[in-house]
């Protein structure tokens, strides 16, 4: 039972770190979850058999996620590998909905009548544009906010110590709100790492611009998880092996943000009568890459046009040389990160990409 649990969680990890297709689903994952930490860490039988009381019966994977998206509940004493499958399947059952968005015949109504390819299958299909796609993506977020603030408790009990459990949080808001893969296969493309033609790489920009313009509350929201990227491995590293690819994929994040968000165009009035604040009255800016109350992260998400977002060693992400300087910070961070081959990989795609002039990257 604990094979299936690891082999769900690896399927998972897989997806983004080599972009391999999930081949397990959360159907699947009907076994226990793992037991909370306090038994694994007793050291005789007897330490066990005083501890078990403490340690509710794990739910399955299946149930611990109804519960979490249907009634916003966590079984308090989960463990916190058990809290990492769960940020895993959170992802496995948005991949799940975005694959049933994504096959053409979803958007075909069975007739008996016959009717062409393009009547009825979208030539322009973007995921945050449709409401059922939004509504599962904002219910995922609020579950992974439940497990936030139960991680949150337990850096306070902690003096502030973060314990390896919320980098793979601020990881899951990279992977969930921003099309990482057209970001990756588009970066690799312009960069010259791996040969793309120019029709995909141009079709890929569009991808990204409009996920910076059209897209930009969660764009926002991402970043600032990516940041905290910076802040978590630079002094809690793991020397877990998902570290650098997490360096490479916030970077990456970082990186586009800057390249295409367009402070001028970048919030519509007419579409937020709600957000009227007193322009005076907004902060200046938010530090990215550091701890930040959720208020600032707030205004920052639906005002952010009107701020500077800042990181260390960079300054304004969204100056003219900002991108070029997440990159720098990246790879200075990833030389840090020394334990696993792959940060070698990262460097030299975050290296390539730093060579490419800003006019490459936005042309037409």
């Amino acid at each position: 039972m604990a094979l299936l649990t690891v082999l769900q969680l690896l399927d998972c990890i897989l997806a983004y770190h080599i972009n391999h297709r999930p081949r397990l689903e959360i159907r699947d994952a009907t076994v226990p979850l793992p037991c909370a930490e306090l038994l694994w860490e007793a050291k005789t039988a007897m330490q066990w058999q005083q501890a078990l009381p403490y340690s509710a019966p794990s739910p399955s994977l299946a149930s611990a996620l109804e519960s979490i998206y249907i009634e916003k509940k966590l079984q308090p004493t989960m463990g916190e590998f058990s809290r990492i499958i769960m940020i895993h399947g959170l992802y496995q059952r948005l991949y799940e909905v975005r694959k049933h968005l994504t096959q053409p015949l979803t958007y075909w109504t069975p007739t008996a009548a016959r009717a062409k390819p393009e009547e009825v299958i979208p030539k322009d299909l973007w995921l945050p544009g449709i409401p059922m796609y939004c509504n599962w993506r904002n219910s995922t977020c609020d579950s992974l906010d439940i497990l936030h603030w139960s991680a949150s408790s337990v850096i306070g009990a902690a003096s502030g110590m973060e314990h390896p459990t919320v980098a793979h949080l601020h990881l899951s808001r990279v992977i969930l709100l921003i099309p990482i893969e057209d970001i990756q296969r588009f970066a690799c493309g312009i960069s010259g790492v791996r040969v793309a033609p120019r029709e995909q790489i141009s079709a890929l920009r569009k991808v990204v611009r409009r996920w910076a313009l059209e897209d930009y509350h969660k764009a926002r929201l991402a970043i600032v998880h990516a940041g905290c990227i910076f802040w978590h491995i630079r002094r809690y590293s793991a020397s877990a092996f998902y570290e650098p690819h997490a360096v490479l994929l916030a970077g990456l994040s970082l990186w586009a943000y800057g390249m295409f968000t367009d402070r001028e165009h970048s919030e519509p009035e007419a579409t937020e009568p709600s957000f009227a604040e007193d322009e005076t009255s907004l902060p200046a800016s938010i530090n990215l890459d550091r701890p930040c109350d959720d208020e600032l992260i707030q205004t920052f998400i639906r005002r952010g046009g009107k701020m500077l977002a800042m990181m260390s060693g960079v300054g304004d992400v969204c100056s003219l040389e900002g991108p070029k300087r997440i990159l720098e910070e990246a790879i200075k961070l990833l030389r840090t990160l020394t334990n696993w081959g792959c940060s070698g990989n990262a460097i030299r795609i975050l290296k390539s990409l730093s060579q490419v002039s800003r006019q490459t990257v936005l042309a037409e």
